[in-house]
């Protein structure tokens, strides 16, 4: 029995613990969506007049003198009478006029005439020498009378000399100047591919590419830059004959420019209707690897797949993928791709920038669409095949039906997640995905669990809250939210469901309540929900709110399980008592249990919904009281699960007598969220010791044992981040450890994966770190080693590289430093060495390191620079000095890596494990000065992140007060098991 020693005692912490609550509730800060009263209205454009056809001329010149020139006739239609025209523009427009047009006109000879002047002869030539024949087609009356730029909104009005009448068909025509982007690689923007052969001192050539997501096209046409804004596109580019140019859709003619020599005008094939920022254009000297497949409806569509010919034998997995992606995903949702072709670029310089999934030409970085053909590593496959069919599966959903407005972008980026793992499962299910659907629930659980976090569904009305739909949590949120519709709707319903809202969506925009309408009727159809429910409703709560339920599963004296919910926080303040609807959610309870465990996905059908209304029930349970029962099937549910004592002792006592019983998504949500509950002081650490005590004997999956590797090494965080020593907490840590990494397998050097290899050297394993210095020696003094060393070493180079810098001497080091300068070194090997680099625990090695990007003679992209940075970030011997050192050196890394999104990602990264009042303020003090760079949705989550690690730091000090003050000898067997291996 656990007691106090005296009621004053009880009371003190008891005051403390409320304190702390006070005070962190006031700390965290809450991102809230635009509120009632906000003007909204201005960033819209008006519903007046609707585009139906661009024909856009472009000359973007990226070598010397970078500009761009182009000229845009826009065919609209006028829905309200109005004497105003409002269209989305960051250029300067040089000439605009607006006149009727009942039947559309192929003005292209003329667009290019004009805009060829205009780029090599100047603006005011260009507008005194325009010809006869060029104004021709002014014929009818300019209705155009003055054009006005709000730089502000990014808009251009263009005031009428009379109102235009309604159903009537006009042509705007606007002759304009550009910029190429050289920085942000947003709007048309150039690269230049750098030598990675120091001793040449030629930088190739620039390189031209676009991107228009989220509102970017305004920045290279006027236009109507919002994504209910359909309309076909034609496109004509000019470029130097020495480029190759490649669009959405495939060169329909080619011709020579009139006023310089050896360059040509190349004119695409017009689009299907679609959104503006769906537009692409690739301007490079790249090569191309060609495949096909046929399409369900008997066409035989192209694949190409660009980069430099060098890198071809780099294509081999993404040659072999790419057909079968998309042959599976045709066949699924029983819909053709409906573009003749598809372009894979893999674009040098664009390391650092994300994907952008356009429609027929899909622009990524090189690590994205290039590996190694001599990887091994199947983990690294399935990360290179999700990431492949995350952008096939983007680029053909996302733009076949798009969002009425950003609000309901994450649909697509939900969607094209949710089909990594349905559709790798099916082609390639060696590469074991399931470990990425246990990431992405981490992810989403972790960060919405968090003060700051915002519904899927919230209004961006606002042009700077566009960005932060495109974030990682979204993507992952809004995975799993689809993932959980499809398990209690069902496959059959999903299926079907899916095929009839692309079908009549097609080429069209719809939003997430268009989908649930679809999906209700089909799963009434196949009658997996009931004629009561809607999913409209029942989505409304994940959707329309932030967070998620936590649900607490207890037995009954009469043998019935008792289901509860209510909403989790790591503050644990939350009882059933002061649950309202207003923070409820209809949550779907699949169940199995020992006597009888089924796990197909037919059983992660629903048994029981608890609702805003009913959100506590009462259901039969088994007959035997000692029979396990396991709630949320193959984490089919996004919520977490809490179980009374005796259910997660009879779940251990399930693993310790065959853990395979148990499917290895349950297994690694079981672990995660008895860890949860045990940091946020819902259980003792002592069940979270007791359910993987099973890890001790098992041949377990990796990615299992590394969900209780990263639990267990978030406490020795706490401990070292606040410099805890407290032989409670030490021996709950050495006993979970002893389980994780049993020591007799490291004594016969049998390692399974990088994370059994990365934790025992992590934890000081003296057996460990001597194999991995052996290994390390062999291979760097060129030794002969045996075909196991070689291979072991070949499979975990990362993580022995990683330990001998940790562990090794000043040699080891300046070998590994002398390394990544040799210009003999392969680019990939470089990368490796320089990542575990930051392993390193010596301070004047975390400076040199640092230090490394401004060396001259030293060449340091910038992908390697967040590489290092990264992977000190990780370090605890590193993290304050990386902090400081990102901090204090903003201007030049803001420089260097060109791209705000990615440098406020880096602050986010670099300072996520501050956990002390000094840290905050010193950050909180960087955020102010930084505030109108960075934005508020990065500031508040890093200000949340920080309080929340303050908070589990003084919570764990509470902890360890607590069990000063308990008499008894509770926590022998703990100390049993942590004495044992001593």
């Amino acid at each position: 029995m656990l007691c106090l020693n005296t009621t004053s005692d009880w009371s003190q912490l008891k005051m403390k613990v409320l304190l702390i609550t006070v005070y962190f509730a006031r700390l965290v800060l809450t991102k809230r969506p635009p509120a009632d009263g906000d003007d909204l209205s201005s960033y819209r454009l008006p519903n007046a007049i609707s585009p139906v056809n661009y024909q856009l001329t472009l000359l973007p010149v990226i070598e010397d003198k970078p500009r761009l020139c182009g000229h845009v006739w826009i065919n609209v239609t006028v829905e309200t009478p109005t004497n105003v025209i409002v269209l989305h523009g960051n250029i300067l427009p040089v000439e605009t006029v607006v006149y009727a047009d009942s039947e559309p006109t192929d003005d292209n000879e003329v667009s290019r005439s004009m805009v060829e002047k205009l780029c090599f002869s100047g603006v005011l030539a260009t507008l005194e020498q325009l010809s006869d024949d060029e104004r021709k087609t002014r014929e009818d009356k300019d209705f155009a009378q003055s054009v006005h730029l709000k730089e502000d909104i990014e808009q251009m009005i263009i005031i009428l000399k009379e109102e235009l009448m309604v159903g009537a068909h006009y042509r705007i025509g606007i002759l304009y100047l550009a910029e190429i982007n050289d920085g942000d690689n947003i709007g048309f923007f150039r690269v230049q591919k750098k030598n990675e052969d120091i001793n040449n001192c030629c930088p190739q050539r620039w390189l031209g590419a676009t991107q228009f997501e989220p509102a970017h096209a305004r920045k290279v046409f006027p236009s109507f830059d919002e994504p209910a804004f359909k309309a076909t596109i034609e496109l004509t580019v000019g470029h130097d004959s020495m480029l190759k140019a490649i669009s959405n859709m495939p060169r329909k003619s080619s011709t020579s420019l009139k006023t310089v020599n050896d360059w040509v005008w190349d004119t695409f094939e017009t689009t299907p209707a679609m959104s503006t920022y769906l537009l692409a254009c690739v301007l490079s000297q790249l090569e191309y690897l060609e495949t096909s497949y046929m399409s369900i409806d008997g066409r035989n569509v192209s694949l190409r797949l660009w980069t430099e010919k060098e890198k071809f034998s780099q294509l081999d997995l993404a040659y072999r993928l790419v057909p079968q992606i998309m042959e599976t995903l045709e066949n699924y949702i029983g819909i053709p791709y409906s573009l003749p072709k598809l372009d894979m670029v893999s674009l040098p310089g664009y390391d650092l920038a994300r994907a952008m999934e356009n429609w027929g030409l899909i622009v990524q970085s090189e690590s994205t669409l290039l590996q190694e053909s001599d990887k091994d590593d199947t983990m690294e496959k399935a990360i290179f095949a999700i990431t492949i069919v995350h952008e096939l599966a983007h680029q053909w959903f996302g733009n076949l039906v798009t969002s009425s407005w950003w609000s309901d972008i994450w649909m697509n980026e939900g969607l094209a997640t949710l089909f990594e793992g349905i559709v790798l499962n099916k082609i390639a299910p060696e590469l074991g995905v399931d470990v990425i659907t246990v990431l992405f629930f981490q992810q989403a659980l972790f960060h919405d669990n968090m003060n700051i976090s915002v519904p899927l569904n919230y209004p961006v009305e606002l042009l700077p809250t566009i960005e932060h739909k495109f974030d990682g949590f979204a993507y992952a949120k809004a995975s799993v939210i689809f993932r959980m519709v499809r398990s209690f709707v069902g496959d059959e319903a999903f299926r079907s469901g899916l095929n009839r809202y692309f079908n009549q969506f097609q080429f069209k925009a719809a939003n997430s309540t268009d989908l649930w309408v679809i999906l209700t009727q089909e799963s009434r159809r196949t009658s997996t929900i009931s004629s009561r429910k809607h999913l409209n409703r029942i989505m409304k709560a994940w959707t329309d709110q932030s967070g998620y339920p936590l649900i607490q599963v207890d037995r009954n004296p009469n043998g019935t399980i008792q289901l509860t919910q209510t909403p989790y926080s790591d503050f644990n303040t939350l009882s059933s008592d002061n649950i309202t609807e207003a923070v409820s959610w209809w949550v779907p309870i699949s169940m199995t249990n020992g006597g009888d465990p089924k796990f197909s996905l037919k059983d992660r059908l629903p048994v029981v919904w608890l609702t805003p209304r009913v959100p506590s029930t009462a259901i039969e349970g088994p007959k035997d009281i000692n029979t396990w029962i396991l709630i949320n099937l193959e984490y089919s549910g996004y919520y977490r699960v809490n179980y009374d004592r005796l259910g997660w002792e009879l779940l251990s006592e399930q693993l310790m007598r065959n853990h395979t019983v148990i499917p290895t998504l349950n297994r690694a949500q079981l672990i995660d969220d008895v860890f949860t509950l045990c940091h946020i002081k819902v259980l003792p650490y002592e069940v979270s010791m007791r359910l993987i005590e099973y890890l001790g004997h098992a041949e377990e999956e990796p990615f299992v044992r590394s969900v209780a590797v990263g639990h267990v090494g978030r406490i020795q965080q706490m401990m070292e981040m606040q410099h805890i020593t407290n032989d409670y907490l030490s021996n709950i840590v050495k006993a979970m450890m002893t389980y994780i990494v049993p020591s007799q397998n490291t004594e016969s050097r049998n390692f399974h994966s990088s994370t059994d290899l990365d934790v025992r050297c992590v934890q000081e394993d003296e057996h460990c770190v001597n194999l991995v210095l052996s290994l390390f020696h062999d291979f760097t003094n060129g030794s002969d080693t045996s075909a196991a060393q070689s291979g072991l070493m070949k499979k975990h180079f990362d993580y022995v590289f990683c330990t001998a810098l940790r562990h090794g001497s000043n040699s080891d080091w300046s070998y590994a430093w002398n390394r990544t300068i040799l210009p003999s070194t392969k680019l990939p090997e470089k990368r490796k060495i320089l990542k575990a680099m930051g392993c390193t625990t010596d301070a004047n090695h975390i400076q040199q390191l640092l230090s490394r990007v401004f060396l001259p003679n030293t060449v340091q992209q910038s992908i390697e620079t967040s590489m290092i940075l990264h992977s000190l970030a990780e370090n605890p011997s590193a993290r304050s000095l990386v902090m400081t050192f990102v901090m204090k050196n903003w201007a030049f890394l803001s420089k260097h890596f060109r791209n705000p999104a990615l440098m406020r990602d880096l602050l986010v990264v670099v300072t996520r494990h501050s956990s002390s009042i000094a840290e905050l303020n010193k950050v909180n003090a960087f955020l102010n000065e930084k505030a109108k760079e960075l934005g508020p949705g990065i500031t508040d989550l890093i200000v949340s992140t920080i309080s929340s690690n303050i908070r589990q730091v003084e919570l764990l000090k509470l902890d360890l007060s607590y069990q000063d003050l308990i008499r008894g000898n509770d926590l022998s067997p703990i100390e049993q098991v942590a004495s044992s291996e001593q």
